[in-house]
């Protein structure tokens, strides 16, 4: 049977290799393509009939919402600019941003024109100013032109942003937009400029039964892990699908296969990094491997705080990095992190104190092979404790900000870590070393997340150097911080350059909250903010003073100041803030900007509006099954009363989730949203087949306002947002973590938990082999803190929930938590 298999395998294989490649030069791309491609990379959007209207003329509202996407801006909240440019207008965030970023203006008296039609001049114009290009030479124009265009305009020709015309004074067509876009969009992204399409060179099933496919180039990721992609047949299903680090190998894991069975497998719309799809491929044939074998621990190395374990073969990532399937004896109980090596096979534990010398065992349950295939349920091995400084928290990752600014993630907050001896060192750069020569840094706690440093870089010639460059890779080493852990190079990251330049601080615009208060709003953290850094003048020249703000002294770092003013800022009136010497960034470094283009340097804003537009439901989805996300469009108060209705439209009936009943709701920070908890024991669960309608409905009293008292409009739609459910799962809440003093023990569980108020026979406690009854406790979100009687550092603890916890406590969600032994050691 088998060699009758392998010769029917041989005859596909032979008629395989008789079929073209497919492989040919691509063709230049029609504007319709070059519309789709656009579409794809998600600067264009087309219309709510799906059309894409290229013969139609280009309005101002629709190429700021394209410049939006091809230059990337970011949106931020602002009072309107314009007086016909709403809030509630679709293309508000868009031309409040273009206009921020001096790419559009308004065209006089508070007004944008945003239904207006666009000249190809006025287009040419707008993109040299966006891409920088007008210190550039241009090409010869010859068509009709108006004289404060020619040279941009000769510059796009140059560039080949737009086609020669013979009159650049017309309204320009949305298809030149698209070209122009389209070619604007190459410059700013070289690699897209490939041609050629993805090829598979090689194809493989593994021993494990995965399949491998090796491509000729780096592929697109989202296309390339998209199981639509491919398909077998004789009914064989894909359960994962997997691309490589250096992006051209595909692994894809199926169900378990057939004995003595040829599967064919057909691939088709994965694309490259520049966009090329290739050509459909359905001539892979594979005979079936059947995976029966669990996988097995071969190999086990300790280090200092690090337990290495190598597996017999590729294991399930999902399961691989599942802490709870680690159980170490002898005090230690969990590891901090468990991360997984596809390519060495191993998994590597991150541990807290290990005693020198001494035996450990680590049982490994749970975990299973690419085929499904679970490990031994008796599996363990043992290990010899390496000893080394517990560890509290540890680096997550590293963000470049900017060209010479860092942002680090830890996995705890770190408002009270000490900085005095912080350190790092930037490693290397694309895998060459790096020179620390020269290079200073400052380190700061990064305003509003107490989870991230910041660190600015300089050098001895420059406070502003480029250093993290686009399109580069970078290692960075911290050390300096105590309770870090450090130990298997969990304290190096690796992060990517970027290409944004770090402009001089500035300020970026003004929110009038009140008569007389303001908020000023800072492009980057700053410091040395003073009553006296800021002039505010009325139309007339009469200053409005400033009497105090909420920066907290001149060494404070902030990212925004309230001040408080001696006089009101009138509706109707505009007042122009100007700035003096005195701030700067977060180090000292660079001095913020007080003038521009020889000009004192102004941010204009208006008084207090007459009229306050009332709040709106602005959007809601399910984050899972028992979860609903709503955000409104401005900060409201009232959002956590009893005033919603959830309507399943497709199963056309009611869910009930009135609050403390079926529901438990959570107000963002800065109330502009609200987290609906469905009780997951009385209603639920959001399917995602399913599409939902959250409304408001005032009742009793309760009603929303904004901060300014004015309710909520549900007029138009306002009150009513609609969204599909989800097929993520709510898990229980479970034990995450536990620290124990020798006067506290603190338990941090994996969400916020309710119902706790003190109650000492919510746990059961064992330390050094004796009941332990908590003299009290309180709560804090996900911890809970236990006071207990003196014990000895060093014993060595375990912790489960009791009967009466599993019956009291309960997640927002309304669930039960899973009760689970958790060992610990006290310090």
């Amino acid at each position: 049977m088998r060699r009758l298999m392998m010769l029917l395998l041989s005859s596909v294989l032979l008629f395989a290799a008789c079929l073209p490649s497919g492989l040919a030069a691509a063709e230049e791309r029609s504007v319709e393509d070059k519309y789709d491609f656009l579409v794809e990379k998600g600067i264009f959007t087309g219309f709510g009939d799906g059309s894409a209207r290229l013969n139609d003329p280009m309005t101002r509202e629709q190429f700021a919402a394209v410049l939006f996407r091809l230059w990337e801006l970011g949106t931020g909240s602002t009072r309107p600019s314009y007086d016909d440019v709403l809030k509630t207008r679709w293309s508000f965030d868009e031309i409040e941003a273009v206009t921020r970023a001096g790419l559009m203006k308004g065209i006089g008296e508070r007004r944008f024109g945003p239904t207006l039609n666009v000249t190809v001049e006025q287009l040419a114009v707008v993109l040299v100013r966006g891409y920088g290009a007008g210190g550039e030479a241009g090409s010869r124009v010859t068509g009709k032109v108006s004289a404060w265009a020619a040279r941009d305009v000769g510059i796009a020709l140059r560039k080949g942003w737009i086609p020669a015309q013979s009159d650049y004074t017309r309204y320009a067509k949305r298809s030149l937009l698209v070209e122009s876009a389209y070619a604007v969009y190459l410059d700013l992204h070289p690699a897209s400029r490939d041609r050629e399409k993805p090829r598979i060179v090689s194809h493989a099933i593994n021993p494990d039964a995965t399949v491998t496919l090796r491509f000729s180039e780096p592929l697109d990721e989202a296309s390339a892990v998209n199981r639509s992609n491919y398909t077998f047949d004789n009914g064989l299903k894909i359960t994962s699908i997997t691309l490589s680090q250096d992006k051209r190998t595909v692994t894809i894991v199926t169900e378990r296969q057939r004995p003595n069975t040829v599967y064919r497998l057909t691939v088709r719309n994965v694309k490259d990094l520049a966009g090329n799809r290739m050509d459909e491929r359905s001539d892979l044939y594979f005979v079936s491997v059947v995976d029966t074998t669990p996988p097995k621990v071969t190999k086990v190395v300790s280090t200092k705080n690090t337990v290495e374990l190598t597996f017999s073969e590729k294991l399930d990532p999902a399961h691989a990095e599942q802490i709870q399937y680690y159980i170490i004896d002898g005090g230690i109980g969990l590891p901090l992190r468990a991360v997984y090596d596809e390519n060495r096979l191993t998994v590597t534990l991150f541990t807290t104190d290990q005693t020198p010398g001494l035996r450990y065992t680590v049982r490994i349950v749970g975990v299973r092979d690419l085929a499904g295939n679970l490990i031994a349920a008796d599996t363990a091995v043992e290990f010899g404790g390496a000893g080394q400084t517990p560890a509290d928290y540890a680096l997550a990752d590293i963000q470049a900000v900017n060209v010479n600014t860092l942002d680090l993630r830890f996995t705890k907050s770190m408002k009270d870590v000490n900085l005095s001896r912080f350190a790092i060192a930037i490693k290397s750069e694309n895998n060459s070393s790096f020179s620390m020569s020269g290079i200073q840094y400052y380190v700061y706690r990064k305003p509003g997340n107490d989870q991230v440093l910041t660190v600015q870089f300089r050098t001895k010639g420059s406070s502003n150097p480029e250093l993290f460059r686009s399109g580069r890779v970078y290692v960075a080493e911290v050390t300096g911080l105590s309770g870090m852990l450090a130990s298997g190079g969990a304290n190096q990251r690796a992060f990517s350059g970027s290409g944004t330049s770090n402009p001089a601080p500035y300020v970026t615009h003004v929110t009038v909250t009140s008569g007389t208060s303001i908020v000023i709003h800072f492009n980057e953290p700053v410091r040395g903010v003073s009553n006296s850094v800021f002039r505010i003048t009325d139309p007339n020249g009469g200053n409005i003073p400033v009497v105090s703000n909420d920066a907290g002294g001149t060494n404070a770092i902030v990212t925004s100041v309230t001040l408080r003013l001696g006089e009101s800022v009138k509706a109707g009136t505009v007042y122009t803030l100007s700035f003096r010497s005195g701030v700067t960034d977060a180090p000292g470094w660079n001095g913020w900007k007080t003038e521009e283009n020889g000009r004192p340097y102004t941010v204009s804003f208006n008084g207090v509006e007459p009229v306050n537009a009332a709040p709106r439901f602005e959007s809601a989805y399910a984050a899972d099954q028992y979860t609903i996300e709503l955000r409104f469009t401005e900060p409201v108060n009232g959002a956590d009363l009893n005033v919603y209705r959830l309507y399943d439209e497709t199963g056309k009936q009611d869910i009930p989730i009135a609050k403390n009943d079926y529901g438990y709701y959570v107000v963002s920070a800065d109330k502009r949203s609200v987290t609906i908890h469905l009780n997951a024991e009385k209603t639920g669960p959001l399917l995602p087949d399913r599409v939902y309608k959250l409304s408001y409905r005032e009742s009793g009293g309760a009603y929303i306002t904004d901060l300014e008292g004015k309710r909520l409009d549900t007029s138009n739609g306002g009150g009513e947002v609609r969204f599909s459910g989800s097929g993520k799962t709510n898990p229980a809440p479970y034990i995450k973590t536990v620290e124990a003093t020798a006067t506290e023990v603190r338990v941090t569980f994996s969400e916020p938990v309710l119902g706790f108020n003190g109650q000492v026979n919510y746990f059961e406690l064992t330390i050094g082999g004796r009941a332990i009854v908590p003299t009290g406790g309180s709560i804090d979100g996900a911890v809970i803190t236990l006071r207990i009687p003196k014990t000895d550092a060093g014993a060595e603890g375990v912790i489960r929930i009791s009967p009466d916890g599993v019956q009291g406590l309960r997640d927002y969600n309304g669930q039960a938590p899973e009760a689970a032994d958790v060992v610990f050691t006290v310090r």
